[in-house]
């Protein structure tokens, strides 16, 4: 599911920096949000969704 890299940084030290092999992978959480609007995953999902759209249209408007 998930391809690993390990990369040696000092003799005593070692990253591992996992990839998903499959990044395109979706959850539909809607149900969960429509039953339960206002919990705070709900407001932090929907906010971060707004931000997300805000800034996507700003990077849109300055490009040439």
């Amino acid at each position: 599911m998930f391809d690993s890299q390990i990369t040696t940084t000092k003799p005593q030290q070692t990253t591992i920096s996992v990839q998903p092999t499959n990044p395109q992978y979706q959850v539909d959480i809607t149900t969960v949000l429509l039953q339960h609007p206002s919990t705070p995953f709900a407001i932090a999902l929907s906010i971060s969704i707004v931000l997300g759209t805000i800034a996507r249209l700003i990077k849109t408007l300055k490009s040439p």
